[in-house]
């Protein structure tokens, strides 16, 4: 419960940030390559769901990846987030998202990102794996207010 208490408080720090720029803070001299990989992430879930590969979906994942949508129930690991993307996939927006990155940390082989898209804000935390390449490991959305 302390875990879920605190990883809320750094969403809420998070979302309070600006949204017009894109913000880069790190310990990481190679932050800007690290951001640049995560937009491609991205990049490719969009391409995957559009062509309806929910393993190359999945490849981007780790196995105890925590989805919090904006909607529906949280999905614990990887097997619940693999049927609720299943079911998102066929509802996938014609021409998928259009993402922008708002504000990328990175820390070790931690990476915290907030993104937009379509009414959206993201939360995401990426861990970089032992071949270099970064999963995603938590994401939480929300949807972004009118005002």
């Amino acid at each position: 419960m302390k875990n879920i208490i605190i990883l809320f408080a750094v969403i809420s720090l998070f979302f309070t940030s600006s949204c017009n720029q894109q913000k880069i803070v790190s310990d990481n001299e190679n932050v800007d390559e690290v951001a640049a990989q995560l937009v491609q992430i991205w990049d490719d879930f969009n391409e995957a769901m559009l062509s309806k590969d929910i393993d190359k979906v999945l490849s981007h994942f780790t196995q105890d990846i925590i989805n919090y949508p904006f909607y529906g129930s949280t999905q614990n690991g990887f097997e619940e987030t693999k049927a609720f993307l299943a079911d998102f996939m066929s509802n996938y927006p014609e021409g998928g998202f259009d993402f922008k990155q708002v504000e990328v940390k990175v820390f070790g082989d931690t990476a915290f990102e907030v993104s937009s898209m379509q009414g959206q804000r993201g939360f995401s935390i990426f861990k970089k794996h032992d071949d270099g390449s970064w999963k995603l490991y938590r994401w939480v959305g929300q949807q972004e207010n009118s005002n």
